[in-house]
């Protein structure tokens, strides 16, 4: 029997057909690697299971070496197949193991076991240029991509959690990413969507004294437009102030020189309103603070030390 022609025909003939994507299949070097092939496309063909007993069965009918003679064996191993293994066999074999593995990935305790073998271990940039290049033009069906993309998104969140961005970063990388951020925000007309999703991502949010400082410094001397004025007065409406926050801005508001247009605007919004009787107390009590240290200068003096 020509063993070769038969080889050379089951090759071509693989390569000229299309195969349903759902046919379990495996790659072929059509000259081994031992005997000098390499895992260029033009000597990698797909084949079936099947197709793949027969073909190291071929080389070894055609080369009769050690590791073709080897590769067979390991096709063939006894051991799992209680007794002699035929390319009918080895099929059937085949397709199990892969439904097994199939069935085994998609266990999230299997994935949670890989995930946690694989961190730590950084990869090589060479490595990861393969990956990329493999998954070039593959597509992938919707639902993976979305569950995967949401997958991402909460891992990365969780991870965030509680972290800077100097600790998640470093320094200098966070820095650059804050001054980017910044420049692309810069006269950018936000949507009102946008501003309700800033809001509420915000909220409930506690900032340190550090966070509270940089923005107080940022907003010194900033002047706001009659629209951002306007938005920010409505965005207090019905607030209720605490105690603490009260007093701080009765302490920011002390010494203050307030110019005649912002008294009258202070006047004009008070018109119509309805105190209650401790307000009005302390409006009075106030009032006569004031005159007080008009009278006296030096107790104005010695209360501003």
């Amino acid at each position: 029997m020509n063993y070769q022609k038969h080889y050379n025909q089951l090759i071509v003939q693989s390569q000229l057909r299309i195969l349903d994507k759902n046919v379990y299949v495996e790659r072929h070097h059509i000259l081994p690697r031992s005997m000098g092939g390499d895992n260029s496309a033009a000597n990698i063909v797909v084949l079936t299971a099947r197709e793949h007993f027969i073909a190291h069965y071929l080389l070894w009918k055609i080369h009769r070496n050690f590791s073709m003679g080897r590769a067979l064996l390991m096709m063939s191993d006894t051991r799992k197949t209680k007794g002699r293994t035929t390319s009918k066999t080895y099929e059937l074999i085949r397709l199990q193991v892969n439904k097994l593995a199939v069935n085994r990935m998609a266990n999230p305790k299997t994935r949670e076991h890989l995930r946690n073998i694989n961190l730590g271990h950084p990869v090589s940039v060479e490595t990861r240029q393969k990956i990329s290049a493999a998954l070039t033009g593959k597509k992938q069906p919707q639902e993976l991509i979305e569950k995967r993309t949401i997958g991402v998104k909460k891992y990365m969140s969780e991870c965030r959690i509680g972290k800077t961005w100097e600790e998640i970063y470093g320094k200098e990388v966070s820095e650059k990413m804050r001054l980017d951020i910044s420049n692309a925000n810069k006269g950018k007309i936000l949507t009102n969507t946008h501003r309700e999703n800033i809001s509420k991502g915000n909220a409930g949010k506690i900032l340190s004294d550090e966070t509270k400082e940089k923005i107080s410094a940022s907003n010194k001397g900033r002047s706001r437009s009659k629209e951002a004025r306007l938005r920010m007065s409505n965005s207090h409406l019905g607030k209720s102030l605490s105690d603490e926050q009260k007093k701080k801005i009765s302490e920011s508001n002390k010494g203050r020189v307030k110019s005649e247009e912002t008294k009258k605007k202070m006047s004009d919004s008070k018109k119509g309103k309805v105190f209650t009787e401790e307000h009005k107390e302390k409006l009075r009590e106030a009032a006569k603070n004031r005159k007080r240290l008009d009278k006296n200068p030096v107790d104005k003096v010695s209360k501003s030390k």
